[in-house]
């Protein structure tokens, strides 16, 4: 009763952002996670791995905030040491009611698109990065995406590299119709018919069936 995809394109040979998926608890919930590490290249990268890493090692958590707090404190002394900081939104999906807990640590760039058609920003707290001031609060938001309905989450790229357009809801509206894959292909093909990409690329996206 789901479809979900995305795509991933780094600047240089390799690069700081990633996303990621994962059902848990017997099927019944997704968790959904896009992230992106301050910087480009091979130190991003590493730096990208170890996050997604300590991520799916983290217990399944009703609370995306707590998972995140403790993924935070697990890499504590990675982040001082490469003194970066690491943006994440982070989701846990309810497949059978449609109900999402998320937490976004400093990213923000998340959409989504109702029944309707109408498309507007995700209404959720904003903590900080992970790695800017450690132990700060990162609080839980819910949405519930109903039968039809999509969340779509993207990386700073996509706006980096189109900065002659604009990247409000209204105008990415007519982007986001179809399905999750038809959703990420527009998005990416909006960014590529710029000149090169100044900063690496993601976008995901989770859509709900019209009969779910």
């Amino acid at each position: 009763g789901w479809d979900v995809a995305g795509a991933c394109l780094p600047a240089r040979e390799v690069g700081g952002d990633f996303f990621d998926w994962q059902v848990d608890d017997g099927g019944h919930f997704l968790s959904l996670t896009l992230g992106d590490v301050m910087g480009k290249g091979m130190a991003a990268a590493l730096l990208m791995a170890t996050v997604r890493a300590a991520l799916r090692a983290a217990p399944a958590d009703p609370s995306p905030a707590r998972r995140l707090a403790g993924v935070e404190r697990a890499l504590a002394d990675d982040l001082e040491s490469s003194a970066a900081f690491v943006t994440l939104f982070h989701a846990r999906i309810d497949l059978a009611t449609g109900e999402a807990a998320v937490a976004d640590a400093g990213h923000g760039l998340a959409l989504v698109r109702r029944r309707d058609g109408a498309v507007g920003l995700l209404r959720v707290p904003k903590g900080l990065p992970l790695g800017v001031a450690p132990g700060g609060p990162i609080a839980d938001g819910t949405i519930v995406l109903a039968p039809g309905e999509a969340l779509v989450v993207y990386s700073d790229g996509l706006p980096d590299a189109r900065p002659d357009l604009p990247t409000d809801p209204a105008s990415l509206a007519p982007f986001l119709i179809g399905g999750a894959p038809e959703m990420v292909d527009r998005l990416v093909a909006l960014a590529d018919a710029g000149a090169d990409r100044p900063d690496d690329l993601t976008v995901v996206a989770l859509r709900r069936a019209d009969d779910a």
